[in-house]
């Protein structure tokens, strides 16, 4: 009984703690250049008032791959222009395309991200930090938990 009281009560809080701070986003979509540990293009679009898809094309070790997320946003306040946000996804690509050496070879996984956005004021751009850690299923099985990237889009209203 204590434990679902606790579950109760978490989810109760975590409820209203999205009320007061979910208002809504200040663009629908919105597309623009990545970089860090991997580089590329990304398109955000929110499909409800705090949910987004989000897809990428990017290069990464070698190799090229796409990357699509599902992500929830928790909004700072309509002043702050800030969001909190995490997802989870999947990425598949290739590997070693631009090394003669290597065979090229298929790569595919699962990723998590958690982030924070800025939207500038009267301005159609928004900044994104990001940390997106990765586990690769296919061949060798690894963790990847040292990515990082930072993104700046161009809004579409």
């Amino acid at each position: 009984m204590p434990r679902l009281l606790f579950v109760s009560l978490t989810f109760f809080f975590f409820i209203n703690l999205s009320h007061t701070f979910v208002f809504s986003q200040e663009y629908i979509s919105a597309i623009g250049a990545r970089t860090g540990s991997d580089t590329g293009i990304s398109l955000k679009h929110f499909f409800a008032e705090s949910s987004a898809f989000e897809g990428m094309l990017v290069y990464r070790q070698t190799g090229v791959r796409v990357v699509a997320l599902a992500e929830q946003h928790l909004f700072l306040g309509r002043r702050a222009n800030s969001a909190l946000y995490f997802g989870i996804g999947g990425h598949f690509g290739y590997s070693g395309l631009v090394v003669p050496e290597q065979t090229p070879r298929q790569v595919a996984g699962v990723d998590f991200l958690v982030g924070f956005e800025y939207v500038f004021p009267h301005s159609p751009l928004v900044f994104a930090f990001d940390l997106k850690p990765l586990f690769e299923l296919r061949y060798d099985p690894v963790f990847s938990g040292n990515n990082a990237a930072v993104s700046l889009r161009y809004t579409i209203r």
